[in-house]
């Protein structure tokens, strides 16, 4: 029987596979699907990478709750921010019309949602968001987030897909029975497509 490190090397690489290339997503219709069937994923991938942690706790963070170290830039500050963004390369190309016409509140509430998914520790959104970060489409951060805040508590509040993450957890972290690699890969497939199906029930 593998080792504890052995399994989760396993499901870890099995979670890779599975989610490469967004073709997992095939069978959602809809945004609102797609930010459903994208919220499990993001939640699966993180109980698999935080098996050591207390991913129970990463998971009750509250998205869309900003710490008291959160100042809102002022109408100059945000202006310059999003002129010259050293940090997030290409923003000031994402939302060029809203500095050219000085648009500071449109570029406040834009900052408030981009200093979340990229600046702080929100391992979910960032998994969320992983293909518009990879392009750098800061806008479609921006005008997706609402929808994929949402869809994330609702699946965070969903207690039969809290109780399919926290199978997951106990099969990522249990002893066993996966005899190889492929194994335990099957098993994340079917674990996954169970999470899907509960993802997707309200809108089937």
């Amino acid at each position: 029987m593998a080792d504890r490190t052995q399994r989760l090397k396993w499901f870890q690489r099995g979670a890779e596979a599975l989610f490469e290339g967004g073709t997992w997503l095939a069978a959602a219709g809809g945004p609102l699907a797609v930010f459903a069937v994208r919220g499990a994923a993001a939640l699966t991938q993180l109980v698999i990478a935080q098996a050591d942690a207390r991913w129970q706790a990463v998971l009750d963070q509250p998205i869309g709750v900003l710490g008291e170290g959160y100042d809102v830039p002022g109408p100059r500050a945000v202006l310059r921010r999003f002129s010259t963004a050293p940090d997030w390369p290409g923003v000031e190309v994402a939302f060029a019309d809203e500095v050219q016409a000085r648009d500071w509140e449109a570029l406040q509430a834009a900052h408030r949602i981009l200093h979340e998914v990229l600046d702080l520790d929100r391992p979910v959104l960032r998994r969320l968001f992983a293909a518009e970060i990879e392009r750098r489409d800061w806008r479609a951060v921006v005008q997706g987030y609402p929808t994929a805040r949402d869809e994330v508590n609702r699946l965070l509040g969903d207690p039969e897909l809290r109780s399919g993450l926290a199978e997951l957890w106990d099969l990522v972290t249990g002893d066993g029975p996966e005899a190889d690699d492929a194994e335990a890969q099957a098993r994340l497939a079917a674990h996954w497509e169970n999470l899907r199906a509960v993802a997707l029930e309200p809108f089937t």
